[in-house]
């Protein structure tokens, strides 16, 4: 413990005062503070000290702690390693810097403010559920960084001041822990579903507390990482702790906050009840984020709670996370300027690019490659047939192929016939959902494979290409005249189905068109020959078209990925090396995990864009 006592005026001074956080916590200060005022009032005044006598001392509290971590800690550890089994490495939250190798110290902080409204509204749902401000809040805290990273699983950590015994109360000295809570939002429950998930948690972490957090990160072993904390990247605190108060006789005194500017965790959520409602702080590491983008989380944070006080049984995916402001910005500034563009403007596209180049390769796969005049004909010549088999404008077909260029025959085919195609994945797709989809999107006819077609139900009438070659290739090679609408469905495209049963969403030739021109605007990931884009994503996914438009819309070549899908790995780097692929868009995860285990001089030399969404 250290005192210094600066002089600013003949009757202004500050007294500063380091502690060292081994022998102290923040309960401690209101002990200090307390202590500190009976001392200078009993020097003062020249009357003995009135300061109790203790019960206990620190080495009593370590002796008792000792004998208790032997009678217990080997199964308190064993049941938080088997509750944290099998948890996430990390929170992988959207920074706004690439996270460095080795995550420095500075942080800096944000306001943040709950109304009183607001936080009676949050200890009122609170009293509802049999849950304590604490867990509505972390709660909140949970479904802010859901909606951020996509994860269902993550841990997010707080401190406990471990003053449950009273003889430890006036106590000065170090009995803080750290415990770790984990987050369980699958199946996007409502609000209150979630609150008694946390509930149950918290009960568990907090009957767990006096074990050691080390002794915690030596039994879940999670990967070291000096760019991360292990177990959990975000901390939530809620000051219960009593209050520092200072009064020394004959003195103002006033208690001066110190920033020290240090972060300890990604982001730090601090909280203290005051007579207005909860204020406190957005800790954030200034490594990984801007002060705007800090500003913004910390009003979601409050704006989630404001939603889950107003509708708690709404699913948490449908909590409001943006303001007016913020949605106006998404909605009206960054949206761009609207696209008049004739439909259907992709298919026109694809024809301007079989004008201009029609010996460029347009796709290649593991076997065959297609040439844009080659992909044209064989194309508008399965459109012909598909219209002798009964499609008409706005007809569903499916298609149920691996990925080939044959893929990409039937999907313009199907277009250029004016049916809307419904993509279906044989690989990833079990067939009494292949089914349920045909039926649920009225298909009469499926264009399929011989390595597909066994997966398909019966009663549905299939075209396999491939046993009708001569049949097809005695159609025109010219595009059937059939007029198109930009308000005709281009395809359907179905939701996972993981809140319950698959959606098939509706695209209109207008909106594709949409991203067409969008696709192909400048430093949007506009191609021209001599581009080769690797096409990653299965037709049923709904960023399939953002692998493909830009390149055949652009006249580049569109490289497929092998059936059986690709690693993030050196493999992956390797491979696209081999097929001299220059543009990639991955998912988020893909692309984060690839510059994990991947040095980023070992990316290939003719790589020109990368695309991550």
């Amino acid at each position: 413990m250290r005192f210094r006592l600066l002089g600013l005026a003949s009757n202004e001074h500050e007294l500063l005062l380091t502690m060292h956080h081994v022998v102290s916590d923040g309960w401690s200060m209101a002990v200090f503070g307390r202590e500190l005022s009976a001392l200078y009032a009993s020097e003062r005044s020249g009357m003995p000290v009135a300061l109790a006598p203790l019960p206990v001392q620190v080495a009593d509290v370590a002796v008792w702690q000792q004998r208790w971590l032997g009678e217990r800690l080997a199964l308190d550890v064993e049941a938080y390693r088997a509750h944290l089994a099998d948890l996430p490495p990390a929170l992988e939250l959207p920074t706004d810097h690439a996270r460095p190798a080795a995550l420095g110290p500075a942080g800096a902080t944000v306001d943040i403010a709950i109304s009183r409204d607001l936080s009676d509204g949050l200890e009122s749902l609170g009293r509802q559920e049999g849950a304590t401000p604490f867990m509505v809040l972390l709660a909140g805290l949970e479904v802010l960084l859901h909606r951020l990273s996509d994860a269902t699983s993550f841990a997010v950590g707080t401190p406990v001041a471990q003053r449950d015994r009273p003889e430890v109360e006036d106590l000065i000295g170090f009995f803080a822990n750290t415990i770790a809570l984990r987050a369980d939002l699958s199946g996007d429950p409502t609000f209150r579903t979630l609150l008694g998930r946390v509930r149950i948690d918290a009960l568990f972490a907090y009957g767990h507390q006096h074990v050691p957090f080390e002794r915690v990160v030596e039994a879940v072993a999670p990967p070291r990482d000096l760019s991360r904390t292990p177990i959990f990247q975000v901390m939530l605190t809620l000051q219960n702790t009593p209050g520092v108060h200072i009064e020394l006789p004959g003195l103002e005194v006033d208690l001066l906050a110190a920033d020290p500017g240090v972060a300890k965790f990604d982001l730090t959520v601090s909280l203290q009840e005051t007579s207005g409602g909860l204020t406190g702080v957005l800790e954030y590491a200034r490594d990984l984020f801007e002060p705007e983008t800090a500003s913004r989380i910390a009003d979601q944070f409050v704006r989630i709670l404001q939603g889950a006080v107003e509708e708690p049984d709404r699913p948490i995916s449908r909590l409001p996370l943006m303001g007016v402001v913020e949605r106006r910005r998404v909605l009206e500034e960054w949206a761009g300027a609207e696209q008049e563009a004739p439909a259907p403007l992709w298919l026109e596209l694809l024809a301007a690019r079989v004008r201009a180049h029609p010996d460029t390769v347009a796709v290649e796969g593991e076997r065959e490659a297609l040439t844009y005049g080659e992909l044209d004909r064989r194309a508008n010549q399965l459109a012909h047939r598909l219209i002798e088999l009964g499609v008409q404008p706005e007809t569903r077909v499916g298609i149920c192929m691996e990925r080939a260029p044959e893929l990409f025959i039937a999907l313009y085919a199907v277009l250029k016939a004016g049916g809307a195609y419904v993509p279906l994945d044989p690989r990833r797709v079990p067939p009494q959902q292949l089914a349920w989809r045909l039926e649920d999107a009225g298909v009469p006819v499926v264009i399929t494979d011989r390595a597909s077609v066994a997966r398909l139900p019966t009663g549905v009438q299939r075209l396999l290409p491939e046993d009708e070659v001569d049949l097809i290739a005695a159609c025109p090679a010219t595009a059937p005249l059939v007029a198109i609408a930009s308000e005709s469905a281009a395809y359907v495209v179905y939701t996972s189905g993981s809140t319950g049963r698959p959606k098939g969403v509706v695209v209109e030739h207008r909106q594709v068109a949409r991203l067409a021109a969008w696709s192909g605007g400048p430093g949007l990931g506009a191609q021209a020959p001599g581009s080769r884009a690797l096409q990653l994503y299965s037709p049923a996914f709904d960023a399939f078209l953002i692998d493909v438009l830009p390149a055949l819309c652009g006249g580049g070549t569109l490289v497929l990925a092998p059936d059986e899908g690709l690693r993030p790995d050196a493999t992956f780097l390797e491979w696209c090396v081999a097929r001299r692929i220059n543009r990639l868009d991955l998912v988020t995860a893909f692309w984060h995990t690839l510059v994990d285990l991947v040095d980023p001089a070992g990316l290939p030399d003719d790589l020109q864009a990368v695309g991550i969404g």
